[in-house]
């Protein structure tokens, strides 16, 4: 049922957990084809290809994954088309995918790039400035989920909330 979260939570995180990206895609697109634009099948097709794009993008296949952040981005534009009343939802998900993309721009060496990128984020959603109880930017733990809590909270000291700057560099900086 394409209803139900429960069953597309466990169904991505076990194609997640079997680097079965791919065919996660294929098969939200098929279910977003059969369902007849099911809102939320739209919602999981926009996180698989989110999780796609970071597959892609973690094994330097840079251009794949920026088409396929471009995808999720578009998915989750359409599904607030079809369900306005989710939009921070959707929009927080977008800015995530410009975070990521920022970070591809920024691996890349184009840092030109990334800072617009990181401005396009904020401007999509400003909660990726968000701060937690800690003082570490939401925009921080998107990008540098990986790292450890410690040094996003080290690395927290440094970052303007005015403006979204170079967080990149001031993850591998930290190591």
């Amino acid at each position: 049922d394409p209803t139900e979260p429960e069953v597309h939570l466990a169904f991505q995180k076990l194609m997640l957990d079997t680097d079965r990206r791919a065919e996660c895609v294929a098969a939200y697109k098929r279910i977003h084809k059969d369902s007849g634009d099911n809102p939320t099948a739209l919602f999981y097709l926009g996180r698989a290809h989110f999780s796609a794009a970071d597959g892609l993008r973690n094994r330097g296949q840079w251009d794949d994954a920026a088409k396929s952040y471009d995808d999720a981005r578009a998915a989750f534009a359409r599904y607030v088309a079809l369900r306005p009343v989710h939009r921070p939802t959707a929009s927080h998900w977008q800015a995530v995918c410009d975070l990521s993309r920022a970070r591809m721009a920024l691996d890349r060496g184009d840092h030109a790039q990334a800072k617009a990128t990181y401005y396009q984020a904020f401007a999509t959603d400003p909660r990726v400035l968000t701060k937690d109880e800690n003082g570490v930017a939401q925009i921080v733990k998107d990008i540098g989920g990986k790292a450890e809590p410690r040094k996003l909270a080290r690395i927290a000291a440094h970052y303007e909330t005015s403006c979204v700057r170079r967080l990149g560099y001031l993850l591998e900086r930290a190591d």
